[in-house]
Order: structure tokens, then C-alpha cells, then sequence
């Protein structure tokens, strides 16, 4: 006869490892599915701690800026305080000569 002989019958061992070997690619599957997930999330989280140091520095900037002018003003209270001082004195002098 010119057909070809019929396919020979597969082991139930091949099977049993077939059957493994697509277990396991789909399990693999399943992994990339969460690694990619994950990923997703570590550059969420990746963006968000980078605009929170950006923030952070301007936050360290500010304060800075607020301790110096802080700075000055106490520098400049003093300053108007001795001047009502002598105002004052000048005043009761003006006012009560000896």
C-alpha cells in the first residue's frame, strides 16, 4: 500500500512528562504575570520616593530660608527695641529736665 504506517502510540510516560512540561509552563506563565506586576508596582513606589526626595529638598531649602529670616528678624526687634529705649529716654529727658 502507498499511505504511510499510522502514527506510533505514545507512552503513558511521554505523556506524564508532556503533561509536566506544560504544568510548568504555565506555572511560568503565572510567574511572569507576577514579576510584571510587581514591576509595575516597584516603579510606582521608584516615582513616588523620587518626588519625595525632590520634595524633601525643597522642604530642607525653606527651612533654611525661614531660619535666616528668623534670624533677622530677632536681629531687628533688638534693634527697635534699643531705639524705643532711647526714645524713650530722650523723651523723659525732654519732658523732666534735670
Amino acid at each position: 500500500s502507498h499511505f504511510p504506517g499510522l502514527p506510533v502510540a505514545q507512552n503513558s510516560s511521554s505523556n506524564h512528562m508532556l503533561n509536566k512540561l506544560d504544568n510548568l509552563l504555565a506555572q511560568m506563565a503565572e510567574v511572569n504575570i507576577h514579576l510584571s506586576n510587581l514591576k509595575v508596582k516597584y516603579d510606582k513606589i521608584e516615582q513616588i520616593t523620587l518626588a519625595k526626595n525632590d520634595s524633601d529638598v525643597l522642604i530642607k531649602e525653606n527651612l533654611n530660608l525661614l531660619r535666616k529670616q528668623s534670624i533677622e528678624l530677632k536681629k531687628e526687634v533688638i534693634v527697635n527695641n534699643l531705639m524705643v529705649e532711647r526714645h524713650e529716654n530722650m523723651f523723659t529727658k525732654l519732658i523732666i529736665p534735670m
